[in-house]
C-alpha cells in the first residue's frame, strides 16, 4: 500500500495484489481468487488494484 498526503486531512492511496495459482488437489482448475474480489479469475493469474482519496473531518 502506498499513501501520499496532500494536506493534514487529505490523502490518496493505492493498494494492489497479484497472484498466480496452479492446479492442486483442493483446486483442480487452478483458478486464482483474491479475498474481496467478487469472482475468481478464469485463468491462473489475477490482479486487483484499489485507488482512493480520503478526507478526514
Amino acid at each position: 500500500m502506498a499513501d501520499y498526503r496532500f494536506s493534514r486531512r487529505t490523502d490518496v492511496y493505492i493498494q494492489g495484489a497479484w497472484q498466480r495459482s496452479s492446479p492442486s488437489g483442493t483446486s483442480p482448475l487452478g483458478v486464482a481468487w483474491i479475498n474481496g474480489v467478487t469472482a475468481p479469475s478464469s485463468t491462473t493469474n489475477q490482479l486487483e488494484a484499489a485507488v482512493g482519496v480520503r478526507h478526514r473531518f
